[in-house]
């Protein structure tokens, strides 16, 4: 959309920051009011009236955001080459630090401590230190949930602007300070010294220094002059997210006089980074910036967003601090939407009730019915999440847990971790992890066969034995395997091999190895094992880089491996995790993770007093009002920032803040919230949270379940108990379970035996068509047929998807070519303006969609393709150019009783009684030649693989034409160079099977091989028709759509695999258990 496009959207409010912006502005901008758009568009405004690109600092504070905001800008003015400083803060003081490092005396290339980083060095600082000379601390020196308090104490200092030398001078003269306190102050003092030095001599920078150094640039004044006549204009977003020192920052860029036009935008009252040491109050009317700069004030409060009744109870918070904005937020929509309070028993009864309510939203909606995606479940706490994934599961309802840390799950990760504990330990342990590594998928060797070897293992005759005699070919009383099988596990084999007893070596050198084997997973970076990989990868990296800096001496593994899985959980929690998950489940997130985000429908569950609100905040190091001394004895120092302390002082400083999230949660809802208040907590009574009362809102009892555990959910925690625990309580089992009449529970209390469970018989809707892809899919496996073509089930991604946009755009074009009576169908030849034309009126339309990279790649690949097929079909005739006698043409025909129908892509006639079926192929995979087709559609036994081509001879047959051929063309693939088996310099990629008349290269099908092709295929249909099940039978054929292949990015072809699962194990263990028979 254009500048002028998006100015004219504008509402009143949002046009007078455009037309009034000056010296100073001040934008207190409400939840869904536009906020990112404003900013957008006030920047190309400004670059509309001449100011350059180069000149408008924009800061936010997340990459998201940035990136977000840089891509709208650019959109506007797309061919500037001025340098673009819309970045985060921290991104921008790097680049300040990089081109200024030498005024404070620092490496350009200096490097960052990440979190994991710090949690390193911080650990290396304390194991070098002996408990006994810390008398407060010295118990859990040594503890990694201590040295992150520690790390959060410093980085409070550090965003105060505090060093290690004001440190000590202030704790000396704070009299309020109890002996303990002040002892408690002094091992912290001794500690922050101690990071520093060691930051500094390993020749890290933390994300805190970046700020204070570049503050540090700044308070030259010839340097800041510099900066204030490069930058006209400073936009600071989410600026109620701001430290004092970011603040100071800021105050510095800017200086006193009024060249610099300055504008934050934000919303205090969605301040919910306290505890990171943002100031709710920065942006307040009473706030530093205000005050300082006489700022004017413009508010933003007409919600695009959310539904009246949502703003209406969001306006009835009871907020400690007033504000002149308070009550304005107006919501422009006509939709009333809902918001309602329920009052459940307890924790189970509230995960109980959100199952049923979503259920209920999903089946029968409220407004309208709603897909998983469109709902959320927001926590205070990430222990609530269990009990309501738990209840969600119960029901089948999907869902998605942000920040689930899949990576740390992954197995690749549990791969290669194994295969690290196999280098390194020895004896039992490293029998465990070598079994765990040898049945890990990503080796892909048969899991039935693993277990048929797991089953001889005994305490002489271990895994590791087992490898001996396997590389030494004594395979004799070994299950037999397959060739494949066996050359994957000797493979397999000769890696360990080289693995053992590598806990000397270097880790960086066995980690290659470890690479080495699983390199085939990199091959596409953009997937989930590749990206799991590296993130490993980037673990190990960052492990290396870090102890060589403490200790002058690359790693070795067993220097690694002690504390490896602690290490490893560190670094998945650390990860930069996206709440927006493309999972199309039910998001379940912290209020904290749903900032920025919306949902139709949202849940906010335990609203009550210990849950949400929680308990005050406090620091677990020292106490609060040992931290409120120190506040007042620093600000007594005449500082250039004052001291700003991030745990609330009081209950009601607390609840306010606690108030700004229930804001932000209740915000994030476009049509309706539920709100849940759970009466207890464990056993303890709980009382509402006080904001139920507030928004005035009465809470409907929900009578709650006599039983506490239906039959179902009963089975499903008896399940989990072991067999020793089962066998104790069965007396009990026995005598209940008669008891339980049938209509309450068909299947008894006891974990269901689902190897003789019960199955409904399945019979085909009446009227029912086959096609091609519905054999294919039958063929494949019988499950996926009945997902897909009984069913119906479709993914809506799938349309989406790149692969399936570029084929109808290619297909639009040449649908447009050959439609009969055309120009170029009536003779023409289609010269370079005509395939320009045809692409920019057919093709381009439908790339929009696609991401911009994407969009262009495929639109440069979709114009050098439409001249080469050109070149092969009009000029070289490698099939008939004209003649069509329809495109997208529909077929409908009788087979042995049963009805098919199709399209082809195109029908063109090659004589009075013989025709050509042309199917456009735009894959990038492997191209087929005719030879192959043949021996995959005419087997001699069993069915055949390739169903499309040889159907379409039938179809061409059973409508009257004598002759008939198929063709597939791969129109988005190179041409021959050269003369190549009957295919001529120029021709594209075909295969064809010739019933009387086709292509020289096309490969003859008699009558006799039609005629058999037609009888296997009645084999399949009557097998269809007589279905009453349609069980997992994968397909292991190579180019078969089954579980039992795998993608390019190593997960199962078949997109139904998760719901197969369970029925695959069962049928593997009657397998397995008939092979011991």
């Amino acid at each position: 959309m254009s500048l002028q496009e998006d100015i004219k959207r504008l509402n009143e409010q949002q046009s007078a920051i455009i037309k009034k912006f000056g010296k100073s502005s001040l934008i207190i901008a409400g939840p869904g009011t536009g906020k990112t758009r404003t900013i957008s568009v006030l920047i190309g405004d400004l670059l509309h009236k001449n100011v350059r690109l180069k000149e408008i600092l924009a800061l936010t504070f997340s990459d998201k955001a940035a990136l977000e905001l840089r891509s709208r800008v650019l959109e506007y003015y797309p061919h500037s080459f001025d340098q673009c400083w819309i970045s985060t803060f921290h991104s921008f003081c790097a680049r300040i630090l990089r081109e200024q490092y030498h005024l404070v005396q620092i490496k350009p290339d200096f490097k960052l401590l990440t979190g994991f980083k710090e949690a390193l060095l911080m650990n290396g600082i304390c194991q070098r230190q002996q408990p006994e000379a810390f008398a407060e601390f010295g118990k859990v020196l040594h503890r990694r949930g201590f040295q992150q308090e520690v790390l959060t104490f410093i980085s409070l200092l550090k965003s105060n602007l505090v060093s290690p030398d004001e440190f000590t001078k202030v704790l000396e003269r704070c009299a309020e300070l109890t002996p303990r306190a002040r002892a408690r102050m002094r091992e912290l003092l001794t500690l922050f010294k101690l990071y520093e030095r060691e930051r500094d001599n390993t020749g890290y920078l933390d994300f805190r220094d970046l700020i204070s150094l570049t503050i540090k640039v700044l308070q030259n004044q010839q340097t800041a002059e510099l900066y204030r006549k490069k930058f006209r204009v400073i936009l600071v977003d989410e600026f109620q997210d701001t430290d004092p020192a970011q603040f100071l920052l800021l105050s510095l860029l800017k200086g006193d006089d009024d060249s610099v036009k300055t504008a934050v935008i934000g919303d205090p009252r969605q301040s919910i980074y306290r505890f990171r040491g943002a100031d709710p109050g920065m942006m307040t009317p009473k706030g530093q910036f205000k005050q300082k700069y006489q700022a004017k004030v413009f508010p933003l409060a007409l919600n695009y967003r959310s539904a009246t009744s949502i703003i209406t109870a969001a306006a009835r918070l009871n907020w400690r601090e007033k504000s002149d904005t308070d009550g304005l937020l107006k919501a422009c929509s006509e939709e009333t939407g809902f918001v309602k309070v329920y009052k459940v028993r307890d924790e189970l009864e509230e995960a109980r009730l959100i199952g049923r309510k979503i259920a209920s939203l999903l089946i029968y909606g409220e407004n309208r019915r709603y897909q998983p995606s469109d709902l959320a479940i927001l926590v205070r706490n990430n222990y609530q999440i269990d009990l309501i994934a738990e209840c969600l599961q119960a029901l089948h309802i999907p869902f998605a847990i942000a920040g689930d840390m899949k990576f740390f799950r992954s197995e690749e990760v549990i791969a290669l971790a194994s295969l690290l504990k196999v280098a390194s330990t020895s004896g039992s342990e490293q029998c465990v992890a070598l079994q765990r590594a040898f049945a890990s998928p990503v080796f892909a060797i048969k899991p039935l066969w693993v277990q048929a070897v797991f089953s001889l293992l005994t305490p002489t005759f271990t895994i590791k034995t087992f490898f001996e005699r396997l590389t030494d070919n004594q395979r004799e009383d070994l299950p037999e395997a397959d060739p494949e099988t066996l050359v994957k596990a000797v493979s397999f084999a000769e890696t360990v091999r080289i693995l053992e007893n590598c806990g000397e070596e270097p880790l960086t050198v066995v980690f290659a190895r470890l690479l080495l084997v699983v390199s085939g997973l990199l091959k596409d970076p953009s997937s989930e094992p590749a990206r799991n990989v590296l993130h490993f990868r980037g673990m190990i990296s960052d492990y290396c880089e870090l102890f060589q800096a403490q200790h002058a001496r690359p790693p070795k593994v067993a220097d690694l491996m002690p504390e490896f899985d602690e290490w490893l959980t560190y670094y998945a929690s650390t990860l930069e995790q996206n709440s927006e998950t493309s999972s199309e489940g039910i998001k379940i997130m912290t209020v904290h993770q749903s900032k920025g985000l919306e949902f139709p429908v949202v849940f906010i569950c335990g609203l009550c007093e210990g849950q949400f609100p929680v308990n005050l905040r406090e620091n677990l190091l020292t106490s609060t009002s040992s931290l409120e001394a120190m506040r007042q004895a620093f600000n007594r120092e005449g500082r250039a920032v004052n001291f700003f302390n991030p745990y609330p002082v009081s209950q009601e400083d607390h609840l306010e803040e606690e108030r700004r999230l229930f804001f932000v949660a209740l915000t994030r809802a476009k049509e309706g919230a539920i709100l849940t208040w759970p009466q207890r907590i464990g056993s303890d009574p709980a009382l509402p949270a006080p904001f139920l009362k507030e928004i005035g809102l009465p809470a409907e009892t929900v009578v709650a379940e006599e039983r506490p555990l239906t039959p179902a959910e009963f089975r499903t925690r008896l399940s989990r108990l072991d067999e020793q625990a089962l066998a104790a309580i069965e007396p009990v089992l026995a005598e209940l379970e008669p008891l339980i009449p049938a209509e309450v529970s068909l299947h008894g209390i006891r974990p269901r035996d689902f190897s003789a469970a019960k199955i409904d018989g399945i019979h085909l809707p009446e009227n029912f068509t086959f096609s091609a892809s519905s054999l294919s899919n039958y063929v494949d496996c019988p499950r996926r047929f009945f997902f897909l073509n009984v069913l119906r089930i479709k993914d809506p991604l799938q349309v989406k998807q790149p692969y399936f946009v570029v084929g109808n755009a290619f297909h639009a074009c040449l649908e447009k070519l050959h439609t009969p009576g055309s120009l170029w169908e009536l003779g023409k030849m289609p010269d370079d303006n005509d395939l320009k034309q045809l692409y920019l009126e057919n093709s381009q339309p439908l790339l929009d969609g696609l991401e911009f990279f994407q969009r262009h790649l495929e639109a440069e690949a979709m114009q050098s393709a439409l001249p080469v097929y050109r070149n092969a079909v009009f000029q070289l005739a490698q099939l008939p150019a004209r003649n069509t006698v329809g495109v997208e043409h529909p077929f409908r025909f009788k087979l042995h009783g049963f009805t098919f129908t199709g399209r082809f892509d195109r029908l063109a006639r090659l004589g009075e009684d013989s025709a050509m079926v042309i199917d456009y192929k735009t894959t990038s995979g492997s191209a087929m030649n005719s030879e192959k087709i043949f021996s995959r559609a005419f087997v001699e036994e069993g069915l055949p693989q390739e169903i499309q081509m040889p159907l379409y001879l039938l179809a061409c047959r059973e409508m009257g034409w004598k002759h008939a051929a198929a063709a597939l063309l791969y129109i988005s693939q190179d041409a021959y160079k050269t003369n190549y088996k009957g295919m001529q310099a120029g021709f594209l990629r075909s295969a064809a099977l010739n019933y009387g008349c086709g292509p020289s290269y096309g490969a003859e099908v008699s009558d006799s091989e039609l005629d058999r092709f037609s009888l296997q295929v009645k084999v399949v249909l009557d097998e269809i028709r007589q279905q009453r099940v349609f069980d997992c039978r994968p397909s292991s054929q190579p180019e078969a759509r089954s579980c039992l292949n795998l993608n390019t990015s190593r997960q199962p072809k078949c997109e139904f695999y998760p719901f197969c699962q369970e029925r695959l194990d069962q049928l593997r263990h009657q397998e397995a258990l008939r092979e011991q028979l």
